[in-house]
């Protein structure tokens, strides 16, 4: 009987909302997301910038001498586009 009950209350607030039901932890998994900043934009821009340092001082090769790290550029590439879409975070 319960079964029946419950079934029919979803029925009908699918019905009334006329879409899916969004249950109260959907909500707030929706505002908490991350967004991403845009290209072409201030914050993406800074995000690229701190990324682009971060893949050099974790995977780059240190040359005391020029002061500096070296990265072959299609490693850069790829490790700051990664951690771009990441967040941030390099991995």
């Amino acid at each position: 009987m319960k079964a029946i009950v419950v079934s029919l209350f979803f029925s009908i607030m699918l019905v009334v909302n006329g879409g899916p039901i969004f249950f109260a932890s959907d909500v707030q998994a929706q505002a908490t997301a991350p967004t991403r900043p845009q290209p072409n934009t201030p914050q993406w821009e800074a995000l690229w910038k701190k990324c682009r340092h971060e893949v050099f001082r974790r995977y780059g090769e240190h040359q005391p001498e020029r002061k500096r790290y070296v990265l072959p550029s299609d490693w850069a590439v790829a490790l700051t586009d990664a951690c771009v879409a990441n967040g941030g975070s390099v991995r």
